[in-house]
């Protein structure tokens, strides 16, 4: 379990400086997002995945999958951050950092707390299953949105679902581990 815990925070660190690089490119623009509209940009990441796989990598567009999972867990932050806490258009980088940082412990409890109950089982699964997870995750999402509304649960699908996809890049990084850790090592 302290190689996930290793490689979470690893990755998680690599998230966060691209969300930070964003928000000094574009500002808190994310800020005039609907919570539907964050739903449906996780919604089209995860189908382009799936398009991917299913063509067994064939695509016209030259971005990795590495990256729309990278997109995936800072709008899922973001999503919990917009209905978490109170930001403006004009709020601190430091303020929203800080909330970022939070929300990633929170999913990291939660990622322990599970590993420890199921053994790490999502070792044994396929990487095609975590990106279905993650699509389960975003229709009851679309479903809770358009009924009940009721942003403590949605906030709780999002957790699974950054952890879903974390998990997913551990898994696709799994064959480059000594370029992985190495890099960090430097960091």
């Amino acid at each position: 379990m302290k190689k996930t815990l290793y490689r979470f925070n690893y990755i998680t660190k690599k998230c966060k400086n691209i969300f930070l690089l964003k928000i000094i490119e574009y500002g808190n623009s994310w800020i005039i997002l609907r919570n539907t509209s964050i739903t449906d940009q996780i919604f089209i990441k995860c189908k382009r995945i799936k398009n991917i796989e299913n063509n067994k990598g064939y695509k016209k567009v030259n971005e990795n999958i590495s990256e729309d999972l990278t997109a995936i867990i800072n709008y899922s932050i973001i999503y919990i951050i917009k209905n978490k806490y109170i930001i403006k258009k004009n709020t601190y980088k430091d303020v929203i950092l800080r909330y970022y940082n939070l929300e990633i412990e929170n999913a990291k409890k939660l990622i322990t707390n599970k590993n420890h109950d199921y053994k790490e089982a999502w070792k044994e699964i396929n990487e095609t299953s975590l990106i279905d997870l993650i699509l389960q995750k975003i229709l009851r999402i679309k479903h809770i949105e358009k009924t009940t509304k009721n942003n403590k649960n949605i906030q709780s699908q999002y957790i699974d679902i950054i952890n879903y996809s974390i998990l997913l890049l551990i898994k696709k990084n799994k064959y480059h581990e000594k370029n992985y850790y190495s890099e960090l090592e430097n960091e």
